[in-house]
């Protein structure tokens, strides 16, 4: 079976998989990705949302049945609801690891460590400011934040936790003082690293440089993640390149949350790391379509009809010559790059302006088994171009039920 291409499920473009291209990356051995869905902790930072316990509990179950590795909670300190779904979650979960994030920008850092050890957290991140930008928007200098990251590591690893660090703004970073902070870091225990483009700063090309070169002057090996900001709508092209330059674990959100500053989308990085780059994820492809849709009831925040992946309208199809295929082909890779059932969606017609030539109508009897005369085709077509007519904004098409409907009478069945 050819990597770039499988019978009914997807077709890519095949020098996804050229060997030249393939060798210059830097893949886990195991080619094996991990991911954190960050939609739990985007979800408390979309503005005005606001979600009970249960729901998030929900959610996080939703994402271990989806198949992701971790999940991250920021700050489980600041608020009391914030803390109690956190230790709902931490034990109602089952394989899902559970990594909560504590900012060092403000004081009080010791108690967002002891509340992440008391919910017994599997990871617990303290979080850095690694910008001259953030350190100047919270009064704080290079020498005091490495200071205050040292003493926060130690702290709660003495609280007997696995303890991470994350570099807020890094792709801003002078990265002299990066690879200061970094070291410092490693060389205080931390067992994980997470790099946060925060604002979206880089484009897929730096950011692979960049992951390549912390790899190259860091003082030792650990798992790399990177959390890409979509600013610019490069989120998951640069949660990609991060993971050709040697990133072990991207951190996502589906939907594109926060609404105000969105993350790389989960649906999209995951279906393009294992179809694109031919990596493992984990992750259920069938079950996407039904998580993001799940959220998207939960947060009461739709999803854009054209949106990737997810969308009720990328697998829709209008033109009569598409329409024809879609009942007498099931090579659906014909029409787009992966089956729409890959990622728990279902192909669609509808009829419209460009559904009037009379193939679609003929192609949908035969599926149907049901024999026709020519007149008959030309009368169908008049009526679905007069209730058209009647139609005003969008959508202007026909369901498939509704045309259905009209052949039928027409024919008198």
């Amino acid at each position: 079976m050819s990597k770039h291409y499988q019978e009914g499920k997807y077709h890519v473009g095949s020098l996804n998989y050229d060997p030249e291209l393939q060798d210059s990356f830097n893949f886990p051995p195991d080619k094996r990705i991990r991911i954190i869905d960050s939609t739990m902790r985007k979800l408390e930072y979309t503005p005005g949302l606001r979600l009970s316990v249960q729901d998030k509990v929900d959610i996080a179950l939703k994402s271990e049945e989806l198949g992701v590795d971790e999940i991250y909670i920021n700050n489980i300190h600041y608020l009391p609801e914030i803390f109690e779904s956190t230790k709902a979650i931490a034990e109602q979960r089952s394989k899902l690891i559970l990594n909560t994030q504590t900012s060092l920008a403000e004081e009080g850092w010791q108690e967002g460590v002891k509340k992440s050890v008391e919910v017994k957290a599997d990871k617990v991140e303290v979080e850095t400011k690694a910008s001259d930008i953030e350190l100047c928007r919270f009064g704080l200098t290079r020498d005091g934040m490495i200071k205050r990251m040292c003493e926060a590591l130690d702290f709660g690893k003495d609280l007997g936790a696995d303890m991470t660090t994350g570099f807020t703004d890094s792709t801003r970073s002078d990265f002299s003082f990066l690879m200061e902070i970094i070291n410092k870091a490693l060389e205080h225990g931390a067992s994980k690293l997470i790099m946060y483009d925060t604002f979206g700063n880089l484009g897929p090309d730096a950011m692979r440089l960049l992951i390549r070169r912390i790899r190259e002057h860091w003082i030792r090996e650990v798992p790399i993640a990177v959390h890409v900001h979509n600013m610019f709508g490069l989120g998951t092209a640069g949660a990609l390149a991060a993971v050709t330059g040697g990133a072990t674990h991207v951190d996502v959100a589906v939907n594109g949350f926060p609404t105000n500053d969105p993350l790389a989308f989960l649906e999209e990085t995951v279906l393009a790391l294992e179809l694109i780059l031919g990596l493992s994820t984990g992750v259920h492809l069938e079950k996407i379509y039904d998580y993001c849709r799940f959220v998207e009831e939960k947060s009461g925040i739709r999803i854009a009809p054209f949106k990737a992946v997810v969308g009720d309208h990328i697998f829709l199809s209008e033109t009569d010559a598409h329409i024809t295929a879609h009942f007498r082909s099931a090579r659906i890779e014909n029409l787009t790059p992966f089956a729409p059932e890959l990622v728990g969606q279902k192909a669609k017609v509808v009829w419209g302006i460009n559904s009037l030539r009379g193939n679609s109508i003929r192609a949908l009897l035969e599926s149907k088994g049901l024999e026709y005369s020519e007149d008959q085709i030309s009368e169908i077509l008049q009526i679905i171009s007069g209730r058209l007519d009647q139609k005003t904004g969008y959508p202007v098409w026909l369901t498939q039920p509704e045309v259905e409907e009209i052949c039928l009478r027409v024919l008198n069945k």
